[in-house]
């Protein structure tokens, strides 16, 4: 009955051993790291606000121009704030997940969304500049330039 007990204890204890690996173990997060995580959350939503913002603008535009040879302009820039919109909202996401449970994976996520959003916006912005520049874009109305 010894040895029973004896051999009874040692497969619990190996099935305790191999269960514990088994378990995802949340990573405790510094202070510092929680501070730059609220930070980039923080950015994210002035981002999500901004491009908000955008998208409300070019909707305004669309639907007082819709007979202008710039409205497909409008149109796709809309579509375009949209795509970024919802990209800072995936950086936000992963960013929250991070701080749940510390993961990495999700900080690297958040980084990866966070530089593609800046780089649509910067494109987007430029390619919104030259073509009020460009001698193919109609003189704005009077209401595009105020909405502007």
């Amino acid at each position: 009955m010894i040895k029973f007990n004896k051999i009874l204890t040692f497969l619990l204890l190996i099935l305790i051993i191999v269960l514990s690996s088994c378990i995802v173990k949340k990573n405790i997060l510094s202070i510092n790291e929680i501070k730059i995580a609220n930070q980039e959350i923080d950015v994210c939503l002035e981002h999500k606000k901004y491009a908000q913002e955008k998208i409300d603008q070019n909707k305004v535009i669309i639907q007082t121009i819709q007979n202008n040879k710039n409205y497909e302009f409008y149109k796709n820039l809309e579509l375009e704030w949209l795509t970024i919109y919802q990209t800072w909202e995936f950086a936000e996401i992963q960013w929250n997940k991070y701080l749940e449970n510390g993961n990495e994976k999700y900080k690297l996520g958040a980084i990866n969304f966070r530089n593609i959003a800046f780089d649509l916006e910067t494109s987007i912005e430029n390619y919104q500049q030259r073509f009020k520049e460009s001698k193919k874009a109609l003189p704005e109305t009077e209401f595009e330039s105020n909405v502007k």
